[in-house]
C-alpha cells in the first residue's frame, strides 16, 4: 500500500518516511536508503529522518557514515535520546573495530546524555554496561544491565550480557537465571553459532 501510494505521490514526504521504515524492518537497507534519500530531497530538516538514515548505515556496517547521520540529527535536535544512544552504540562498535578507546570515551558521554534526557532509555544503560565491561569494571557493568532489565525485563542484549557477566564473575546460579530466560525468549532467532555458545554457557552453569 505504501509503495503504491508513494508511486502515485512521489513528493509525499510522510509516505516516503513510512515506507522507508517498513523497508528497514524487512532488512531491505539498500532500497530503504534510496527511498529515504529521496525523502531528504523533499525535507532535510527532520531529525528523525537523519536518525533513520543512521540506522540504515549501521545495519549495512558503514559505521562512519552512520555517525555522520546521527550527528546531523543531533544538530537539528540536540536532546534526542534515541539518536544519542544510537550514536553511542556506533562509537562503541568503532572502538572495537579500530581498537581505539577514544571512541569509548565519546560513547560513554553520549549514553549518559541520552539518560539525562530520558531516564528510561534502556539502550543507553545497556551501552554503558558494555563500555564498563570493556574497560574492566565488571561490577559497574552488572549494575547498568540490572537497571536496563528493571526498565525492560525482556531486553535481549541486556539479558545475555548480564548472564555472561555473572558467569565471568563466577556466580553460576545468577548466570543460569538470565541465560535461561534469554534462551527461552530468543533461542529460535539466533544463528547456529550463537545457539552453540549459549548452550555451552548454560551447560557450564549446571
Amino acid at each position: 500500500v505504501l509503495q503504491a501510494g508513494l508511486a502515485a505521490n512521489p513528493g509525499n514526504y510522510q509516505l516516503a518516511v513510512d515506507y522507508g521504515r517498513v523497508l528497514v524492518s524487512l532488512g531491505k537497507e539498500d532500497l530503504a536508503l534510496e527511498v529515504l534519500s529521496r525523502a531528504r530531497e523533499i525535507i532535510d530538516w527532520d531529525p528523525e529522518l537523519w536518525n533513520n538514515l543512521g540506522v540504515i548505515y549501521w545495519n549495512k556496517g558503514e559505521l562512519e557514515e552512520a555517525i555522520k547521520m546521527y550527528e546531523h540529527s543531533l544538530r537539528l535536535f540536540p536532546k534526542n535520546p534515541v539518536a544519542l544512544a544510537n550514536l553511542g552504540a556506533t562509537e562503541t562498535s568503532l572502538a572495537l573495530k579500530n581498537k581505539d578507546n577514544g571512541w569509548l570515551i565519546k560513547a560513554e558521554e553520549h549514553f549518559k546524555k541520552a539518560i539525562d534526557y530520558d531516564a528510561g532509555q534502556v539502550a543507553a544503560y545497556n551501552g554503558l554496561g558494555a563500555i564498563s565491561r570493556l574497560t574492566g569494571r565488571l561490577d559497574v557493568a552488572i549494575s547498568y544491565w540490572q537497571k536496563a532489565l528493571t526498565l525492560d525485563p525482556d531486553h535481549q542484549q541486556a539479558l545475555f550480557n548480564l548472564g555472561a557477566a555473572y558467569f565471568d564473575q563466577g556466580d553460576k546460579n545468577q548466570a543460569l537465571i538470565y541465560l535461561s530466560r534469554y534462551k527461552k525468549l530468543y533461542y529460535q532467532t539466533l544463528p547456529e553459532g550463537e545457539k552453540a555458545e549459549l548452550d555451552f554457557l548454560i551447560e557450564k552453569c549446571r
